[in-house]
């Protein structure tokens, strides 16, 4: 009986999980102008709220098509999207990058959570997690 407690345990903890991971921005490239790029796939417009959080942080951060860029655009941020169904639409894992004129990556975040982790959280959430793993220095 103690055994079937102990997995019943594991397996309960085990949703409610959550992993983030990040590459730190260098605050001296924080000045510059951002692109979010939309991706082909993405019909949830993802890159207008990237912008928008990216805006409330203090950046100078634009959105649209590939086609859409600004020029003397400093740093172009893209993002892969990971959706999954639970009993609802949930985003799953967000990884956000960002890289320089070189296609150089300077720095990232990602947000990985399970169905549980995710319950009551907007996709502006996680966008939120994603972006402190990479604007949030290590301590």
């Amino acid at each position: 009986m103690k055994g079937l407690a102990t997995i019943l345990c594991v397996f309960l903890v085990s949703g409610c999980v959550t992993r983030l991971d990040g590459q730190f921005l260098d605050p001296e490239l924080r000045t510059g102008s951002y692109f979010v790029e939309r991706q082909v796939n993405d019909d949830r417009n993802l890159n207008v709220s990237i912008a928008e959080e990216l805006g409330k942080r203090g950046f100078s951060a634009t959105a649209g098509e590939a086609s859409d860029k600004p020029a003397g655009t400093d740093y172009v941020v893209n993002y892969i999207d990971r959706w999954y169904w639970d009993m609802r639409m949930y985003l799953i894992e967000l990884r956000i990058e960002v890289r320089d004129k070189n296609a150089t990556l300077v720095g990232y975040g990602e947000s990985r959570q399970t169905s549980l982790a995710a319950m009551g959280k907007t996709h502006v959430d996680i966008i939120n997690r994603a972006l402190n793993e990479m604007l949030t220095p290590e301590s």
